[in-house]
């Protein structure tokens, strides 16, 4: 009789396991994923490269990604396409920084090899900054 008890409880735990599973799979396939899952309310600033344009304003992340994967080139050794500009209407908008102390838009990277936040009008670096109060000020 304790067999035939234990067999019962064994073949509920494992119909309780098997329900468990296709449960956590059901929600999980349902979540959104790649550019759904990405939200347009966080703002990235982009800037035109054109120099008698220099067009600097914000697309919302989700927008900015769907953009870029529109114009990538599989043939192309550019990391990052350009995308179309909406004042000149040129393909010469690339992402762009915000500096926290002078407010200009620069692209990354340009003003210093050594930190990509690194202001192209005042210097200033945020990781710069961090990296000086992580290492006393050296």
């Amino acid at each position: 009789m304790e067999q035939s008890k234990k067999k019962q409880i064994m073949i509920g735990v494992i119909v309780a396991c098997i329900v468990l599973a296709v449960a956590v799979t059901l929600m999980r396939s349902s979540e959104k994923a790649g550019l759904d899952s990405v939200s347009d309310s966080v703002k990235v600033w982009v800037k035109c490269s054109n120099p008698e344009c220099n067009a600097e304003y914000q697309l919302g992340t989700k927008e900015y990604f769907k953009l870029v994967q529109a114009n990538l080139d599989p043939n192309s050794a550019a990391r990052t396409p350009a995308l179309t500009c909406q004042k000149c209407a040129k393909l010469s908008v690339y992402r762009a920084s915000k500096c926290e102390k002078c407010g200009k838009i620069f692209f990354p990277g340009v003003a210093s090899k050594q930190f990509q936040d690194k202001c192209s009008e005042c210097d200033y670096s945020k990781i710069e900054e961090i990296k000086k109060k992580v290492s006393g000020g050296k």
